[in-house]
């Protein structure tokens, strides 16, 4: 088990806030009926396919800059046409990086003025700008995306957990649904909220069950191309979403052995529900799945562990790391974008040393060096194509 899959794990029993999505087969929300699309049964896999017999190669991206500005953590990111971004909350910064690895610029903790921003609770990335949403504050600000340069100052209309640009110019917000916190007037009751390039609301989908919830999820949103994934701890599965308008596309069921129930913990507090899904050893998505081409990368959490998985939507096989060699072995995915899952890799080099004991990839020498002096490099596992 990696660093990176036991930081996904502390995230999510310490994360109090998550969108939980309930469906069967069929579920009407807000005058969208919700077909499932596929099922995924994680539940009898052999774990014969292995993942390195689909990766093309995995590629070292030097992040120049980040020995002298070091990323404590990664908290979101995002690759486009553009570049690089990755969200440090720790230190309340966004670094941004040209696609080859050059430092474009760095957004630090109360952004260029004081009090410009209190927080970064996560980003939105188009061809020309950054979008730093700060809920303490109440608002989305607007920066260039090839300078840092602050453009303007939106409300934000709902407190936001996930942010992601549509193709028609808005948006599509997931609200973060923490108990006992007061939710801005236009939060109704629902789940998603698709707005204009203003941020206006223009309507709502996805109605809560009876509660809001207890157990979080690291990610709520990842987009590739075409279509945008959203789940939640508490449903088994996922839903796609269209990247163009936010229209619903459908869903996809992830059946596993012992399922997260959330009817058993509706009614206890949030410290005795997190030891509750300890210790019943449930099978669960830890985080939203990511798409990458044809492939989906899924982390289920079974017994102590989160390794991901790929699935093929093809041909329909699930894809597991390799138990004797980790050479092309894919560390739990950041992001993916294209045909590729991006890693943020600043784990260190003694870590590195473990890795490539276990036959991991060995990095060249810039990266190499860079990861030894605690800086970053992105990973590129570049999925094969049929």
């Amino acid at each position: 088990m990696t660093m990176k899959i036991l930081s996904v794990i502390t995230l999510i029993i310490g994360i109090v806030s998550v969108i939980f999505v309930s469906c069967n087969n069929t579920k009407k929300g807000n005058g969208t009926d919700l077909t499932t699309l596929y099922e995924i049964d994680y539940s009898h896999s052999d774990q014969a396919n292995t993942i390195p017999t689909i990766v093309d190669s995995v590629e070292f991206i030097p992040l120049h800059g980040s020995i002298e500005n070091p990323i404590s953590g990664i908290d979101e990111l995002q690759v486009t046409d553009k570049g690089i971004y990755i969200l440090d909350k720790r230190k309340n910064k966004l670094h941004a990086y040209s696609k080859d690895g050059n430092q474009l610029f760095t957004l630090h903790s109360m952004g260029h003025a004081q009090q410009e921003y209190l927080e970064i609770a996560c980003i939105a990335v188009t061809d020309s700008s950054v979008f730093i949403v700060d809920n303490f504050g109440k608002k989305i600000n607007e920066y260039g995306s090839d300078n840092g340069m602050f453009k303007r100052s939106y409300n934000a209309p709902i407190i936001i957990g996930a942010i992601r640009p549509l193709g028609n110019g808005g948006f599509i917000l997931a609200e973060l649904p923490m108990e006992g916190v007061n939710q801005i007037e236009n939060s109704d009751g629902n789940r998603l909220y698709i707005a204009d390039s203003s941020f206006s609301i223009k309507h709502s989908i996805y109605p809560y069950d009876n509660h809001r919830d207890k157990i979080g999820m690291r990610r709520f949103l990842s987009d590739n191309d075409s279509v945008i994934i959203y789940s939640s701890t508490g449903y088994n599965g996922f839903s796609k979403i269209s990247a163009k308008d936010g229209n619903f596309i459908g869903n996809v069921s992830v059946n596993t052995a012992r399922p997260f129930n959330n009817i058993e913990i509706a009614e206890m507090d949030k410290s005795k529900a997190r030891d509750y899904v300890v210790e019943r050893r449930w099978q669960f998505l830890t985080t939203t799945p990511m798409m990458a081409g044809k492939y989906i990368c899924l982390s289920v959490k079974d017994e102590d562990t989160a390794e991901p998985c790929i699935y093929d939507e093809k041909s329909g096989k699930l894809y597991f790391n390799d138990n004797i060699s980790m050479h092309n072995n894919m560390i739990a995915p950041d992001d993916a974008y294209g045909n590729s899952f991006y890693i943020v890799y600043n784990f260190g080099g003694e870590f590195l040393d473990d890795q490539l004991d276990m036959g991991f990839n060995r990095p060249p020498l810039v990266a190499d060096s860079i990861i030894r002096n605690d800086g970053a490099v992105l990973l590129r596992y570049r999925m094969k194509i049929d």
